[in-house]
């Protein structure tokens, strides 16, 4: 159920004191024949569009919400009523603390096609999205936590099944920060194969001696380490991750560069 929960999530009304209606976003996303998706989808490595401080920023979220849970999860095998996205925080990357998407200058609003009177609930078997839109004003990485309710049908009964979530991330980047994209053109950071099971190669355009630093979903340092050779590779294994998302950076001659790798937890 973890995926179109997250997705659910991410697509609803995260709160700057209830949802707002702007110019709404179409639910036209090609799916295929699947019966659930969303996109971006964080367990594939996809993430939000990068903003930056004083510029105007956009994006849509997509969700397909599937009639039973079990197409989702085998293990609920229950039939899904809908989706609800009750809170939604960013979690500030240097404190650690909850922020308020309103703190941000942002806000996310549902379109859920008047097929339910609040608009961040999505009915099983169809398609939503909403928009994210607002004009940053602090930068940094953020991490989103999510809290979402399933709704489902016990014996005939709805019941709400809460499920937290994390593995978003909307990164700001400050303002005039054509200097700091010009720099992580220039770094090239990449990694591959992502997803995989903790044996990622990291690489980048090296000149220099270079600190590689890895958070993990909730923003926690979890390694650290300096490449001291111009080799301008560094493999993940080395940091030897559990199963999740994680923000692999390097900082290398004043470029700083930052990536998401997805870990299986097979490892």
């Amino acid at each position: 159920m973890q995926k179109v929960l997250v997705l659910a999530a991410a697509v609803c009304g995260l709160w700057t004191g209830g949802c707002t209606v702007w110019g709404q976003c179409a639910a036209d996303f090609d799916f295929g024949a699947s019966e659930y998706g969303a996109s971006p989808d964080a367990s594939l490595g996809e993430q939000f569009a990068q903003g930056t401080v004083g510029v105007a920023y956009s994006d849509v979220f997509h969700v397909l919400v599937p009639v039973d849970a079990s197409a989702i999860d085998p293990a609920f095998a229950l039939p899904l009523d809908s989706v609800q996205l009750i809170s939604a925080t960013l979690i500030d990357p240097t404190t650690g603390s909850p922020l308020d998407f309103g703190a941000l200058g942002m806000s996310i609003t549902c379109n859920n096609g008047g097929t339910a009177a609040d608009p961040c609930t999505f009915l099983a078997g169809g398609q939503y999205c909403a928009d994210i839109v607002g004009t940053p004003t602090q930068a940094g990485s953020y991490q989103m936590s999510l809290d979402v309710l399933a709704w489902v049908t016990v014996f005939g009964i709805p019941i709400g099944q809460p499920y937290p979530f994390t593995g978003y991330t909307l990164e700001i980047l400050p303002s005039g920060a054509n200097q700091v994209a010009e720099a992580t053109a220039a770094l090239g950071l990449r990694a591959w194969p992502n997803p995989s099971e903790g044996e990622s190669w990291v690489t980048w355009n090296s000149v220099a001696p270079a600190l590689v630093d890895v958070h993990d979903a909730s923003g926690r340092l979890v390694h650290s380490e300096v490449v001291a050779t111009t080799s301008g590779e560094w493999n993940l294994a080395e940091a030897n991750l559990q199963g999740g998302t994680y923000t692999v950076s390097v900082t290398e001659a004043g470029r700083r560069s930052t990536t998401r790798v997805v870990v299986f937890s097979g490892r």
